[in-house]
């Protein structure tokens, strides 16, 4: 049998149950968990590394409970993400620190020549000094 692992990666604008897509689309936890089901249901994978990047993403994740999930977020529930890096040029912040740090975590530690980096080491690759965020994660 072959084993299906299926990454999901969401970024946008967060709310308390909700994600938006450049605030045009929006995806609720609920949407979001039954989808996940959807897909279990149909053999769509084995395991699911499902990581949210937005202010209060660990709503995002509070209704999945179909197996095999790994849910990590950049903010809990009642807690904001912050921005990394601005653009002075067109005075915007271009990247999240959560992103920038999983980024990093993957050019120097996954990309590495022998790498022996884990799934642990990923979840702690983003501290709360660096991403001035809780790190949020349920199985």
């Amino acid at each position: 049998m072959i084993s299906l692992v299926f990454k999901v990666y969401l970024t946008g604008h967060g709310g308390d149950s909700f994600l938006k897509f450049q605030d045009a689309e929006e995806l609720t936890n609920v949407d979001l968990a039954y989808a996940i089901q959807t897909m279990f249901e149909d053999n769509r994978y084995h395991e699911m590394l499902l990581i949210a990047d937005t202010c209060r993403s660990a709503s995002m994740y509070e209704w999945i409970s179909s197996p095999g999930v790994l849910s990590t977020s950049s903010s809990l529930t009642y807690e904001e993400s912050y921005s990394y890096d601005v653009d002075e040029d067109i005075g915007v912040y271009v990247i999240d620190r959560y992103t920038h740090f999983t980024i990093k975590f993957m050019n120097y530690k996954v990309k590495a020549l022998n790498s022996t980096a884990t799934l642990e080491d990923y979840l702690e690759s983003c501290p709360r000094h660096h991403c001035m965020s809780t790190v949020g994660t349920v199985t």
